[in-house]
């Protein structure tokens, strides 16, 4: 049992070093058990992290506020200790994603994974976090929301006759050059000159929709909600 019990304990130490993934536990205490990955040092890139508050070291200048950092101390206080219905109940308050600035101010966006450990009657005595650099995964994927953007615009321009989309651009950079106009001549706020610059904006909308031009009508749209 002793040599069966050593080599699990190697297995467990082997894995929180080599696991490329934050693993850490809060107690009742609140602090972080001397028992984490070696990752999560990475991850925050601080040393010793052992006995240290581990909200402190997870939210601590991130994104989370304070009233979402006070309501994450409320539950877990409502669960450490508590039977596991408790953090069923309430696990849904506990964040899964922020961003936090680094020392050298580099922003990381964090992905958390909470789970509850239980004793041998439900009872939960540490909750364990799982956490997770998702920072490149983030960028990519606005990236490819970008990316996608530009292909969306390309095949609604490819949609429209060239000479009709000519003499679209051609009439609407008019309209800007004319607001832009209206704007430097305006000394003072004038109700005709918004309906004019308003009706100008609205033409441009209501061509850009006759094409199919959806990305700019929402733009035109909210160019107007500005005049209005």
């Amino acid at each position: 049992r002793t040599t069966q019990l050593y080599e699990k304990t190697n297995d467990i130490h082997a894995m929180l070093q080599n696991l490329p993934q934050g693993i850490l536990t809060i107690d009742g205490s609140g602090t972080i058990h001397p028992e984490y990955s070696a990752f999560l040092e990475k991850i925050f890139e601080r040393d010793e992290l052992s006995g240290k508050p581990a909200l402190d070291l997870i939210f601590n200048d991130s994104s989370v506020g304070t009233d979402a950092r006070s309501q994450i101390e409320a539950t877990l206080d409502a669960c450490i200790g508590e039977d596991l219905m408790n953090y069923e109940m309430n696990g849904h308050l506990l964040v899964s994603e922020f961003t936090k600035p680094m020392a050298d101010g580099r922003i990381k966006c964090l992905d958390l994974t909470w789970a509850p450990i239980c004793d041998a009657s439900d009872a939960v005595e540490k909750i364990m976090v799982c956490v997770r650099d998702i920072t490149e995964l983030r960028q990519l994927e606005i990236e490819a929301a970008h990316q996608r953007r530009e292909l969306e615009l390309i095949g609604q321009i490819l949609k429209v006759n060239q000479e009709k989309f000519a003499d679209f651009v051609s009439s609407a950079r008019q309209f800007v050059a004319d607001n832009e106009a209206l704007h430097k001549a305006a000394k003072d706020k004038d109700s005709e000159l918004i309906t004019e610059l308003f009706r100008n904006m609205h033409t441009i909308k209501g061509n850009a929709r006759t094409y199919g031009l959806l990305h700019l009508t929402n733009i035109v749209h909210e160019a107007e909600q500005a005049y209005d």
